[in-house]
């Protein structure tokens, strides 16, 4: 017998959705996802290769060389990426940092330590 008749029963947290690509989103497909990449990047070329017949008529300089718009899109990407990773280094919060528990006031000792065991247990303890 083998293990697909075996288990009749529950599912035991299996996706069958996930076994058939037919089932998948056409946007998370990696057929589609390569289809993608390469249609935009022919949008791409077809744009810088479309500015040696038409004329750009920019406002400075810099704008109307050929191909200017797909390298200043591309820096500028590069650009955000780097400012959300320094962004991230600077907000980064340790990974229990809505576990702590508030303190009310620096005066006020609730009579627990940082691990929640009972203050006075210890001292008893260390005395005898």
């Amino acid at each position: 017998m083998t293990d697909q008749h075996k288990h009749n029963g529950p599912d035991h947290g299996h996706d069958r959705r996930r076994e058939t690509p037919d089932n998948d989103h056409w946007l998370v497909r990696p057929a589609t996802i390569r289809k993608l990449w390469w249609i935009f990047g022919a949008i791409l070329a077809a744009t810088v290769v479309a500015q040696f017949f038409i004329h750009v008529h920019g406002y400075f300089g810099v704008d109307e060389w050929t191909g200017f718009n797909a390298l200043y899109g591309f820096l500028t990407c590069v650009g955000m990426v780097v400012f959300a990773k320094l962004l991230g280094i600077w907000l980064k919060r340790p990974d229990d940092y809505y576990r702590i528990e508030p303190r009310l006031s620096p005066d006020i000792d609730s009579g627990r330590d940082k691990r929640g065991k009972d203050k006075t247990d210890q001292r008893e303890n260390r005395d005898a």
